[in-house]
């Protein structure tokens, strides 16, 4: 079960060791390591995503049978987001056998406790932003891009992004706070005429009111930049929205998560709106979900089935850092005796400081970990902006261009899909809002192996050529024309297309479970002239107003053939990645994975299993009690006893005939099969019963010949019972 929110303050260290282990233990004592988190305090709300994030890599890698032969273990510690707690679970950490330290997110946290693992020779992974945890620290180890980093990207995008020339910097001023401020206004103001007032928020408790009050009185701020921890800028957008500043916010990455909105929770007005305080901010975001690859939203998908919620950016960027330490562990070859710890500890050190090139770099999801001499990640940030509630991402991102080599920059630049930003290119990569909603499945054919679909299709983007010439490529018949949609209009910038199509679609179909399958059937979407960098279609929610159109549209549920019913819908990103070039003369040279975005729903339709019972099952049902009656006959009928059960055999081998000329060829035994061999079984038994009970007989032994039919009158009932039984074990959330 996932790791939940520790109640009320820490008012002393709260420490609780987690063994994580797979199968055997090995004889060696485990290698551990911490994770020092905020499982209390204001940070609270993502303690406990990166605990989960680090648990779910320990226990892959103790399920592949360790390091070594010696399993891996977490002491997990809470920092209460307190910088003192923090100090002093530091010295604990310090004491304890674990070899490097995952955690402290928050800056000032991480500040009180960093300069004590230095001491104690001990890595730190940590996502916090502050520039001098690494200038200083030679033990820290920051697994997102550096805090100028994101202050470049933010000015990058008010400026490219949302063609802003003016920006108000609301800051704490602290080595954050002004950090974050001049990298941001050093990129904003560069080259170009620009505008940027900075209002410094002293150290301590501060009247929100007041400072909301003051940028009301400017008409016109532009761009608020809130350089703060998210904890602040909860408190600032709260006093913001009583003051009606409708100018637009944006916030660094503490602010980028879905949990941000629960930091609102006691606002009345929250109750009747969720999301009503975040709406619209934008933020910087090392990771976003709805436009991640394959690999994250895997890692996405696996770890919302394992703990009930999604990650956010935290949980992927935590679960890259474990990676990380685990194969800096392997490299460093360590002993994990208490005599070498020291000396453990520093080779971890050297082997994370030594990913610092492509092919030295630990495997990630959303790309290799590797860090610069600084220790920084070598990454880029997402945009995102809140809406309804849930963090997505912004309709146009700038994705640095690796290898300006491999594409054709006069022409790329001159169509506006590469731009030059300073020394940089970046590609203008449009994402696509995009939603399948199905308005009735007519066919499912499972012995072709295909469905007959109708269905609405929708696409919100920033406008560009090429976007919605997709392909089907499961679709058999029927036809998409891209230039024909049944609506479209502008709005917010934004071009809004609704299609409605139908067609029948290729699907591969499972029938071990027949009749008691469940079936998957998908529908996808390729954009094959467009790759990853230019175009991503991310999962959106059904415009207002579609459900209107028909009411099968509605609430998730659509109309299916008879004997199914629907059972759910899933979307998602479905991007065709190769690893091979495929004849792309820019992919060969630079040797980069070709990826062109995709998007896939899955419809989940279930067999009405009592209505096929009744009609492909009830004569085999009748037929097995006129089998059983055979064992009630006299001994004078054994012609009877013999022929009934054999008539019966070779009736239920006309039925099965059908039952398996409905499904195809397929090569593995169903369900309805099964169930037709145990009633040959019990009516073979009917048949050798008879013939062993006479043959007993006419040998003289009548109390033997009396047991048999006795027990054939016991074991006959009992098989169909069992049969019955384990069928409803395994089946019984089919009815």
């Amino acid at each position: 079960m996932p790791i939940g929110f520790y109640g009320g303050r820490a008012a002393a260290l709260m420490v609780t060791a987690m063994m994580l282990i797979a199968g055997s233990a090995p004889a060696a004592e485990p290698l551990t390591i911490a994770v020092a988190v905020p499982m209390s305090g204001s940070g609270r709300h993502i303690g406990p995503e990166i605990a989960n994030a680090v648990q779910m890599v320990i226990d892959e890698v103790n399920h592949q049978g360790g390091l070594a032969g010696r399993h891996l273990a977490i002491t997990l510690l809470d920092d209460a987001t307190n910088p003192d707690t923090a100090a002093a679970i530091a010295r604990v950490v310090i004491d304890s056998p674990a070899l490097a330290v995952i955690g402290h997110p928050h800056s000032p946290v991480a500040l009180a406790a960093v300069p004590l693992y230095q001491q104690g020779g001990m890595a730190l992974l940590s996502s916090a932003a502050e520039d001098s945890l690494t200038a200083d620290h030679s033990v820290f180890f920051r697994i997102v891009p550096a805090l100028e980093t994101q202050g470049r990207a933010s000015a990058l995008y008010a400026r490219e992004g949302l063609g802003l020339d003016k920006a108000t910097i609301l800051y704490r001023d602290d080595t954050f706070g002004r950090a974050l401020r001049q990298s941001f206004t050093d990129e904003f103001t560069a080259g170009r005429p620009a505008q940027v007032r900075a209002v410094a928020l002293r150290p301590g408790a501060i009247d929100w009111d007041q400072v909301a009050a003051g940028l009301a009185a400017d008409p016109a701020p532009g761009l608020i930049l809130m350089a703060m921890q998210d904890y602040d800028a909860s408190r600032f957008l709260v006093a913001k929205r009583h003051h009606g500043i409708a100018a637009p916010v944006m916030g660094p990455q503490a602010v980028a998560r879905e949990v941000f909105v629960t930091l609102f929770k006691d606002q009345p007005e929250e109750a009747t709106r969720p999301g009503l305080f975040a709406e619209g901010i934008y933020a910087m975001a090392p990771a976003m979900l709805d436009t991640a690859n394959k690999d994250t939203v895997d890692f996405a998908t696996a770890y919302e089935a394992r703990y009930g919620t999604a990650p956010g950016w935290t949980g992927v960027k935590y679960y890259e850092a474990a990676r990380a330490l685990v194969l800096a562990l392997t490299r460093a070859a360590i002993t994990g005796r208490p005599d070498t710890l020291k000396a453990d500890r520093a080779a971890v050190r050297a082997a994370l400081a030594a990913m610092d090139s492509p092919d030295r770099a630990a495997i990630g999801l959303t790309g290799p970990v590797q860090f610069d001499a600084h220790r920084n990640r070598i990454d880029s940030f997402r945009v995102g902006r809140f809406q309804g509630g849930r963090f997505v991402s912004a309709p146009i991102q700038f994705v640095r261009v690796e290898d300006p080599g491999a594409v054709d920059l006069k022409r790329d630049l001159a169509a506006d899909i590469i731009r030059k930003i300073g020394d940089e290119y970046y590609w203008r990569q449009r994402i696509v809002y995009t939603g399948l909603q199905p308005v009735s499945i007519d066919r499912i054919d499972t012995k072709e192996a295909f469905f007959s679909a109708d269905f609405y299709m929708w696409m919100r983007f920033v406008e560009r050529d090429g976007i919605a010439q997709v392909e089907f490529p499961d679709m058999v018949r029927g036809s998409y024309n891209p230039a024909q949609p049944v609506a479209q209009h502008r709005a917010d910038g934004m071009i809004y297309l609704l299609y409605r199509i139908k067609g029948d679609f290729r699907n591969e179909f499972t029938l071990g479970d027949y009749p008691f399958d469940r079936q998957s059937l998908s529908i996808r979407l390729a954009n094959s002239h467009l790759t990853r960098e230019e175009v991503v279609y991310a999962v959106d929610s059904p415009p207002p107003g579609l459900s209107g159109r028909d009411d099968s549209a509605a609430g998730g549920r659509w109309r299916t053939p008879d004997q199914w019913d629907s059972w759910g819908i899933e979307q998602f990103r479905d991007d065709l990645v190769s690893k091979q070039a495929l004849g792309d003369p820019a992919a060969m040279r630079s040797g980069r994975a070709l990826e062109f975005s995709g998007f896939k729903m899955v419809m989940t339709v279930q067999r009405q299993v009592v209505v096929f019972l009744r009609k492909n099952l009830l004569a085999l049902a009748l037929l097995t009690l006129v089998v059983y009656s055979t064992l009630f006959y006299p001994e004078s009928v054994l012609k009877e006893r013999l022929t009934v059960p054999v008539a019966g055999m070779l009736s239920a081998s006309v039925l099965l005939a059908g039952t398996q000329n409905k499904l195809g060829d397929i090569g593995y035994t169903t369900a309805a099969e099964v169930i037709f061999y145990v009633f040959f079984f019990v009516s073979l038994m009917a048949t050798l019963s008879a013939l062993v009970e006479e043959r007993l007989r006419l040998s003289g032994m009548p109390l033997a010949s009396m047991l048999v039919r006795r027990g054939s009158h016991i074991l006959f009932p009992l098989t169909v019972a069992a049969t019955v039984l384990a069928f409803a074990v395994h089946y019984g959330d089919r009815f």
